[in-house]
């Protein structure tokens, strides 16, 4: 039988079903979850952005604290030249710039460049966030960049200060900081009144005021409102829209700037039109002399000394004030003479070099090196003011523009040849040479001159040799053999070291036999310094060109040691006695008027001056250099490139022309008042009063072993010498003329026939104080002659005293001492080699100083024929006369005494021996005094 089924399960509940299933969100839920996080994230953005900025902020900031903000204010500006007179000569033009005060600018200009670059200059702090903004937007708006936001403020700083020209964020971010540093430190007026003095305007100027006097001739306090709206226009792009360059451009920049004038209310609409209709004008010429002013030499010379007189700071600041000695009326008569005698020489027949035309005519001024050397005939000059040593002319070529070139100051300098003749024969003189005094002119004899070459044979430019002459023939005919044996008498070594005082020359340069011959290299500006000795009594100025610096707040910055008259020896060096200087001054004087510069009469010298002539080798020099009571100047001619200037191209025919017609000219010159010389060439003579008179000067010492001095035959005494006249010599060489006889009338030189040294000179003028000085001879002698009395008197008694005191001590002790007795040595030849004395030379007849430990045992020319000593001192000296001594050498041509003087007293006919005395005297405190006397002093 069938079952029913059994009954299903029941179904499960709902609500299980409806737990077990994932339940979807509803999607305005997940907006809001979205939001919430991007909220929070830009909120940490925001924070982390506002951390980094203010962290990068303050950073910069503190970056920008590093640069020297007090150099905002100081303006680079043109530096100022003046001459002499207090004129302006021309402007160090390193910087085209004028600073001038906001007050001086034209309240237009100020409106246009504040319209045109930063409207909101008087709202912002240095930073306009705005205008940053409002660039950005536009910049992204065109994909590229095409607006700055950079205020005047910034653009201030990136001018003034070191922050870098690239274009990054970090430039950018340090110049915002600057900037905002400089607002906390400066008036809107002080930083708009730097901006408008900095900032360039083409052309190579810099500053308002440049642009307008370049532009339009005009001072910026001048500017009308159209010339300052195009000034302003150009900021941005001074070189591509420049009205010189490209005048439609910059009357498109021009009118832009007025139409933002009107916009911002700074200028009526009737006014921007009538600047709109005026024609872009500009007047280059009017403001070119005072922007580009002062291309010469003497700005050259400025502009090389001011590196070395100041810092950099100074020189980049600019805005000085220099003052120099240059005298514009002395300096245009320089550089004409200059010119004016080199085209005559180019002129003359013969000449076969390229002229000055001819060159100028192959090198135009676009083709052209200014630096570089030129092939037609060059020349400089330089003037100096004998009291201070201020250089008053200076020419260092025949054209600046055609080649800056200074030969007046470029070292080494050229070789100056025979005008370094009247050194050698000062030098000569301080060691008591004579102009009287024979030497002799024949050639030089094998191993004379050591240590020269044996290849080295000088002689004189005529090929002519006039035996033995008086010294100032050498000098005045500028002997070459005569200056080498004077030199090597006087000492190379002595030579050298005048030369180096003078400043010629160096410890370098080699004191050879050439040297007397000037076979070394120095400036015209050198030898001009050396020179102004001979008119200064022995004291060389050393010359300058800079008097004072200041800068732009009057603060003086340099002043030269010695530039105002009468300020005492600065900026000087004592080179030899007054004595020297004015025998060798005399011996020039007659150079001009007897010797190879007799020609200056003839070219025009009117005046009392005093130079010396100089060729060098081959004449590729040319020299003059010369003096006046006020003015010493030295010319040279040649070639840059040394080579011959031609057959007779002597100092005489080419570089003295120039010197007499500049000197001329500085003689002529008025002064201050109308009946003043600003120059005057006064008697040379008058300087040292009349007559001259020289105080006597202690005997100069003898040669010493290193003196490089000639032999003892060559330089022997020769005290009763008289030269002899030379025979006449033909024309057309340095020695031109015939040298004057010794024994002509009229004597210059007066001497002392005790001592051989010059009191004065012979004539009218000399006359008195000659009767003078014999009087007070005559007097000193009366009371030297009672003093030694005096003298002797207290001696006996002493001695007497002395005798009384031994022979006691010797009654009360039998051991008493006795005075010593003389040890009397009656031939000096047995002198022994050493002693143990408090005598340490000997000085024999021939006047060689010996050391007693020395002395040979025998000699063979005895020159000391007794000697007698007294407890080690030599007491007495007997000589023999002048026939008792047998070996001694005859005289040689150059003595070191001096001639026969008219008036002088007569040597003896008969020789007599000369007795040198020495007493002991001792001293009431125990010390000794050795006292000498002289029998027979005339025949010393």
């Amino acid at each position: 039988m069938n079952e029913p089924a059994a009954p299903s399960a029941p179904p499960a509940p709902a609500a299980a079903a409806v737990a077990a299933e994932p339940v979807p969100l509803r999607p305005r839920t997940l907006g809001r979850r979205l939001v919430r996080f991007a909220l929070i994230a830009t909120a940490l953005g925001t924070l982390i952005f506002a951390i980094a900025a203010g962290t990068a902020l303050t950073v910069y900031y503190q970056m920008a604290g590093s640069y020297d903000l007090s150099k905002v204010g100081q303006v680079p500006s043109r530096s100022e030249v003046f001459d002499a007179d207090g004129a302006l000569h021309g402007r160090i033009d390193n910087v085209n710039r004028e600073v001038v005060p906001l007050s001086a600018v034209s309240p237009w200009f100020l409106k246009a460049v504040v319209a045109r670059e930063d409207e909101r200059f008087y709202q912002h702090h240095g930073v306009d966030y705005p205008a940053i903004a409002r660039a950005m937007v536009r910049d992204v708006s065109r994909s590229r960049r095409r607006e700055g936001a950079s205020t005047i403020t910034q653009q201030l700083a990136r001018n003034a200060l070191p922050l870098g020209r690239e274009r990054t964020l970090h430039r950018k971010l340090l110049e915002a900081m600057v900037a905002a540093r400089i607002e906390k430190r400066y008036s809107k007026d002080q930083i708009l009144e730097a901006y408008v003095n900095r900032i360039y305007l083409g052309a190579g100027v810099y500053g308002v005021e440049t642009a307008a006097r370049r532009y339009f001739g005009k001072a910026a306090r001048e500017l009308d409102l159209s010339e300052s709206a195009l000034l302003a226009g150009i900021v941005r792009s001074p070189n591509t829209n420049s009205p010189l360059r490209n005048a439609a451009g910059a009357r498109t920049e021009r009118d832009s700037v007025l139409d933002r004038l009107q916009l911002l209310g700074q200028a009526p609409p009737a006014e921007v039109a009538a600047a709109k209709s005026q024609e872009v004008r500009v007047q280059p010429k009017a403001g070119q002399a005072t922007v580009l002013a002062g291309r010469d030499y003497g700005m050259d010379a400025v502009r090389a000394q001011l590196d070395e007189l100041l810092g950099s700071d100074d020189l980049e600041l600019g805005g000085l004030r220099i003052y120099t000695t240059l005298d514009p009326r002395l300096q245009r008569a320089a550089e004409r003479a200059v010119n004016t005698r080199l085209e005559k020489v180019e002129e003359t027949s013969g000449y076969n070099h390229e002229t000055r035309a001819a060159w100028l005519a192959a090198h135009p001024a676009s083709n052209r090196n200014e630096e570089t050397a030129t092939d037609y005939l060059q020349g400089a000059l330089v003037a100096v003011d004998n009291k201070t040593g201020a250089i008053r002319a200076l020419v260092g070529g025949r054209s600046y523009e055609e080649s800056s070139y200074n030969r007046a100051l470029a070292r080494p300098g050229r070789q100056v040849g025979s005008t370094f003749k009247p050194f050698v024969y000062a030098a000569a003189f301080e060691r008591g040479m004579l102009p009287t005094t024979p030497v002799e002119d024949s050639p030089i004899r094998p191993g004379e001159l050591v240590p020269a070459s044996n290849r080295w044979s000088p002689g004189n430019s005529d090929g002519r040799f006039l035996g033995t002459v008086s010294a100032d023939v050498g000098l005045i005919q500028s002997r070459n053999i005569m200056a080498i044996r004077v030199g090597e008498w006087a000492g190379r070594d002595n030579v050298h070291r005048l030369a180096q005082r003078a400043g010629l020359l160096d410890e370098k340069t080699p004191a050879q036999p050439s040297l007397h011959l000037g076979a070394f290299e120095a400036t015209p500006r050198a030898l001009a310094g050396a020179y102004t000795a001979f008119p200064n009594k022995g004291v060389a100025r050393t010359p300058f060109l800079i008097e004072r610096i200041d800068n732009a707040d009057g603060e003086t910055l340099y002043r030269t040691p010695g530039a105002v008259s009468g300020s005492g020896n600065e900026g000087a060096a004592t080179v030899m006695s007054a004595e020297s200087a004015q025998l060798t001054s005399d011996l020039m004087e007659r150079v001009l008027t007897e010797g190879t510069g007799k020609s200056a009469a003839s070219l025009g010298l009117r005046v009392p001056a005093a130079g010396k002539t100089g060729t060098t080798n081959d004449f590729k020099d040319a020299w003059f250099a010369g003096y006046t009571t006020s003015l010493t100047c030295a010319v040279w001619v040649g070639f840059d490139r040394p080579q011959t200037i031609s057959a007779r191209g002597y100092g005489a025919a080419l570089a003295l022309p120039i010197w007499v017609d500049f000197m001329q000219a500085a003689a002529s010159l008025s002064g201050p008042g109308a009946a003043t010389k600003r120059y005057p060439a006064l008697a040379l003579h008058g300087a040292a009063g009349p007559g001259r008179a020289f105080a006597p000067t202690p005997t100069p010492p003898a040669v010493a072993a290193n003196d490089n001095s000639a032999s003892a035959a060559s330089v022997a005494p020769l005290a009763n010498a008289t030269p002899t006249a030379p025979p006449p010599l033909e024309p057309n060489s340095e020695q031109q003329q015939t040298p004057p006889s010794s024994d002509e009338p009229g004597a210059r030189y007066i001497v002392d026939a005790r001592t051989g040294r010059i009191i004065g000179l012979d004539g009218t003028e000399a006359a008195a104080r000659e009767a003078q000085l014999r009087q007070q001879e005559a007097a000193r002698q009366q009371a030297l002659a009672q003093q030694q009395r005096q003298q002797q008197l207290a001696l006996q008694q002493q001695q007497q005293q002395q005798q009384q005191q031994a022979a006691a001590a010797t009654n009360n002790n039998n051991n008493g001492s006795v005075p010593p007795e003389p040890t009397v040595v009656p031939d000096a030849n047995n002198l022994p080699v050493r002693r143990a004395g408090p005598v340490s030379h000997v000085t024999m007849t021939n006047g060689q100083s010996v050391p007693v430990d020395q002395l040979p045992t025998r000699r063979a020319s005895p020159v000391v024929s007794h000697v007698t000593i007294v407890n080690g001192v030599v007491t007495r000296v007997e000589e023999p006369a002048p026939s008792q001594q047998p070996g001694q050498p005859p005289p040689a041509a150059v003595p070191v005494g001096p001639p026969p003087t008219a008036g002088a007293p007569s040597p003896s006919p008969t020789p007599r021996r000369r007795v040198v005395h020495t007493q002991i005297v001792t001293l009431p405190d125990g010390s000794q005094l050795i006292k000498r006397t002289i029998e027979n002093p005339l025949e010393h």
